[in-house]
């Protein structure tokens, strides 16, 4: 599916269709998000992995925070990839611009194999990775560079490497933002009439950080929460227990999101299912509906947007109790 996806991608911007979002985002959501996610493959390899923020960084900005995530879990990959001990450090930092934009900075600073001189000046060309042994021994398409590249560019930001033999690389971009001062608030309202209270709700993720940050989240919105680590106990325990919604991740080990999500509509159960990935695309939600998913939302996961999801489909189930069919 990777493979698959940065191929898709790679058609996409070569052929200048690639479509971005123009939305208020937090950068540091995106950020530590991003981070959280290859959390515990950093902690498997031991290696320290941080994240810096100054506080200059805007708290929210318009632009497109999936595209944005998918350059920061990119580098951040091949960070953990090629880095067998030591540390990788994110850092974000920014600066304004003569129109009133801010220009955020962002690196990734690793102490892994490193490349060399005569290498960093192809490491972003299309199928190019750092030395031909590079896909024998750490796998990969070569397309992850290229595209993070080419994504930066479509932002109009810049990207490049610093980096040396043996002693790590630090990968920067630089992309342009409008300040969504106008969206600068992290109160939320939780006394609208109309949003669901106290429901049980179901999460099935494997990734340990993960479940904490939604356990916490829902929590906060007045719900209560049970969760497993995989697709094949979520089943077990619908079939033991009513949940008024299921949040589902779509990578698990033992059985997938997907699978689990069909599993449950063959049995005949109408509970809501949320598909939770870090590569959602707009584009992409028919597919999700034709397994039997009623929406799909991204990681990292914002409170605002899971309170909408929470919203918009215990109410569709409540009102109109169609449940969607695999054909």
């Amino acid at each position: 599916m990777t493979v698959i996806n940065d191929l898709l991608d790679y058609t996409k911007l070569e052929a200048g269709k690639m479509e971005l979002e123009s939305i208020p985002f937090e950068p540091k959501a995106v950020v530590e998000g991003s981070v959280a996610s290859i959390s515990a493959r950093a902690e498997k390899k031991g290696v320290n992995l941080t994240a810096s923020i100054t506080t200059g960084v805007p708290v929210k900005v318009i632009g497109d925070p999936n595209r944005l995530r998918q350059i920061m879990l990119n580098l951040l990959n091949n960070a953990v990839k090629f880095t067998c001990k030591g540390s990788i450090k994110v850092s974000v930092s920014c600066k304004r611009n003569l129109d009133g934009d801010v220009a955020i900075r962002f690196e990734v600073e690793d102490t892994g194999i490193g490349i060399g001189n005569l290498r960093q000046a192809q490491i972003f060309r299309t199928y190019s990775q750092a030395d031909p042994s590079i896909a024998r021994n750490y796998g990969g398409t070569g397309l992850g560079l290229n595209i993070c590249e080419k994504l930066v560019k479509v932002m109009r930001g810049e990207i490049g490497v610093e980096s040396e033999v043996n002693r790590g690389s630090k990968f920067w971009f630089e992309i342009p933002f409008a300040d969504a001062k106008g969206f600068q608030t992290d109160e939320i309202d939780f006394e609208d009439e109309d949003d669901p209270v106290d429901l049980n709700v179901l999460v099935a993720e494997d990734n340990k950080v993960n479940q904490k940050v939604v356990m916490a989240m829902l929590r906060r919105l007045g719900h209560r929460v049970t969760v497993v680590d995989n697709g094949e106990e979520a089943v077990e325990k619908l079939q033991s227990s009513k949940f008024d919604l299921v949040l589902m991740d779509i990578q698990m080990p033992v059985l997938d999101g997907i699978e689990a999500t069909k599993e449950i509509r063959s049995r005949g159960w109408d509970c809501p299912v949320v598909g939770l990935t870090a590569s959602f695309q707009r584009s992409e939600l028919p597919f999700y509906h034709q397994v039997g998913m009623n929406d799909c939302i991204s990681k990292p996961i914002l409170i605002k947007g899971l309170r909408t999801a929470i919203s918009e489909h215990v109410h569709t189930k409540n009102q109109e109790a169609s449940p969607m069919k695999i054909e």
